[in-house]
């Protein structure tokens, strides 16, 4: 990993560096049934997650499950340039065809994204072929998904920092010279998409996740950041309010070591900033395991013991979420013996709501889907993405 440390003392980097460990790795490969480039890994341990220059950013675990989610807006973008007289077949096959087996590490903030081919894997390195398209452009001239490598490391300082001329697909788009500064911004969180999803949920709904979560209708609002900046210790704090009451909310596909400490801390700290209110702290964990981090329930130190809540979301009952349009998203992680007929029911209650709503909702159902189900069989049962019909693009072109 020498050349990577080598790179980073070349270039300025700010904040701190958010990494990962080689087990940390190796076990997310196991649980995701990947496998990632060699060079990729040892970045991963040297860099994470960040922004190179100005928009490059470069996504390590977890940020990296962001793919199937890049691959879904793809196929949905694919389903509109069908209809187009003039969008031509082969272009669309190509793209459909690599997408089968992309994996997206990164992205710009000019939409365009970096893949792997899984496909391209051979016996004489641990590398896949490295493409390069751009989301909003494939009707375009130059909107083509084209190869630019395939190193990682040659990808890094090639192309993320520019050290070289642009070629082929590259050359044909015009980039801001600031983009490109020899600088590493790491990500300021390391949120998972799903996590992300769940606490979307809860602020966009929140008299439905009291009614979950405090038993009661209550007037569940967001407090606001001036009230609670003293209590935050980190950027995603979800921190709700009611009349009485204060309820924070930490939501995890992983687990967090940290968060009996960090509650006690975080309770200190919202008890002195809202005396007269009653703290509530609860962790919902998304994603089953059998470490018993998950069963903790209380932060003791000394003669100090600091009591939370925890919620297995594997162990709720799945009637619960089927009887709520807000809540059916999380039925599939519940305690389900068959969680495809679950995901059935969930797909069945979605064509129920208002027709502008279900696409939103089959999305969230399919993040959180993705944790414990095969991608293609969420896709297949939430109709994500269809497979474009090429009878139907041929007879348009005709």
């Amino acid at each position: 990993m020498e050349k990577w440390y080598e790179l980073l003392k070349s270039i300025q980097f700010e904040g701190v560096l958010n990494v990962m460990s080689l087990e940390d790795l190796q076990e997310f490969e196991k649980d995701n049934n990947m496998s990632f480039p060699k060079e990729y890994k040892e970045f991963c341990q040297v860099f994470g997650s960040g922004f190179f220059g100005n928009e490059i950013r470069i996504d390590c675990p977890p940020e990296i499950e962001r793919s199937p989610i890049l691959r879904s807006e793809i196929f949905e973008y694919l389903e509109n340039l069908k209809k187009l007289s003039d969008f031509p077949v082969d272009k669309a096959v190509q793209i459909t065809k690599l997408l089968k087996n992309a994996l997206f590490f990164g992205s710009t903030g000019n939409s365009e994204v970096f893949l792997w081919n899984l496909a391209t894997e051979n016996c004489t390195d641990s590398n896949y072929d490295i493409y390069m398209t751009n989301l909003e452009c494939f009707e375009c001239e130059g909107g083509e998904i084209e190869i630019v490598g395939r190193s990682f490391y040659t990808f890094i300082k090639d192309i993320a920092l520019k050290n070289l001329p642009f070629t082929g697909v590259m050359s044909k788009y015009t980039y801001p010279d600031e983009m490109f500064q020899p600088r590493f911004s790491p990500l300021l969180s390391r949120g998972v998409s799903s996590d992300f999803t769940v606490t979307r949920l809860v602020t966009n709904h929140p008299v439905e996740f009291a009614n979950w979560l405090l038993g009661s209708s209550q007037a569940l609002t967001c407090a606001d950041s001036e009230e609670t900046w003293a209590a935050a210790t980190k950027l995603d704090l979800l921190i709700l309010k009611t009349e009485d009451t204060i309820l924070q909310i930490e939501v995890k596909t992983r687990l967090d070591p940290n968060i009996p400490i960090q509650f006690f801390n975080d309770y200190l700290r919202l008890s002195t900033q809202f005396p007269d209110k009653n703290i509530r702290q609860v962790v919902i964990y998304l994603k089953p395991t059998n470490s018993p981090l998950v069963h903790l329930t209380s932060y003791e130190a000394s003669n100090i013991k600091h009591d939370f809540e925890v919620i297995r979301l594997w162990e709720q009952p799945t009637d619960l979420f089927l009887t709520s349009h807000v809540l059916t998203p999380l039925a599939v992680l519940s305690n389900t013996p068959d969680k495809q007929e679950t995901l059935r029911q969930t797909a069945k209650i979605i064509e129920e709501i208002e027709y502008y709503n279900q696409s939103n909702v089959s999305f969230d159902a399919a993040v959180l889907a993705w944790l414990v189900l095969d991608e293609e069989v969420v896709s297949q049962i939430l109709q994500i993405y269809k497979e474009i019909d090429w009878e139907i693009v041929t007879k348009q072109l005709k």
